[in-house]
């Protein structure tokens, strides 16, 4: 009889070892608030990116036989795009043009973008620009000379595309172009040049 007593009594401290050794964890509280204020900061190579977004837009107007102009977006990378329309046909055949898009890598490479190789009088500063849609509304063949159309006609098309898209608004567009136009029609533009009110 002692004898059970004893084994009983041993079997009681051992549960109770047990049980503390092998407690049930708290759940914590769903309502706690875990979140904290300070965010993580940006890496650098990210930063870059968000600022590839954003490029510096202008006009220009270049001799190649004749004032042929251009739209040009410097990044702030220092490189630099170039979108034209160049009369791609051979002597004694009908106009064949086409959209060229010319690139420039910035320094160390090309210290000098598209807008820096020209003189003040054939630049107009357009402003800076997102460049979500940008390419993609220039790179159009339908902003195309047709007919008897010149390369002026890309240019005026390409900035009437850019205020469809919200690229840039009417107004920055057509004090812009209306300021190369007469800016190279004083320097003795053989083109004719369309009004910004033209229909393209």
């Amino acid at each position: 009889m002692l004898l059970f007593k004893v084994i009983a009594f041993v079997a009681f401290l051992h549960s109770l070892s047990i049980r503390a050794v092998y407690a049930i964890p708290v759940a914590p509280d769903a309502t706690a608030d875990t979140t904290t204020d300070v965010e993580p900061a940006w890496p650098e190579e990210k930063r870059q990116v968000q600022n590839s977004y954003y490029a510096t837009l202008g006009l220009i107007c270049y001799k190649d036989e004749g004032y042929h102009p251009a739209i040009v977006a410097v990044y702030p990378d220092g490189s630099s795009v170039r979108w034209h329309s160049p009369d791609c046909s051979y002597p004694g055949h009908a106009r064949e043009w086409e959209v060229k898009v010319d690139r420039k890598r910035g320094p160390p490479w090309e210290e000098r973008n598209y807008l820096e190789t020209q003189s003040r009088k054939s630049v107009r500063m357009v402003g800076t620009v997102k460049t979500f849609r940008l390419d993609s509304t220039l790179n159009d063949r339908r902003l195309l000379p047709r007919g008897k159309e010149n390369c002026w006609w890309y240019l005026h098309r390409g900035m009437k595309a850019l205020v469809r898209n919200g690229v840039v608004d009417e107004e920055t567009a057509h004090k812009a172009y209306t300021g190369l136009k007469r800016r190279t029609a004083w320097s003795g533009r053989p083109w004719p040049a369309p009004r910004w009110r033209d229909q393209t």
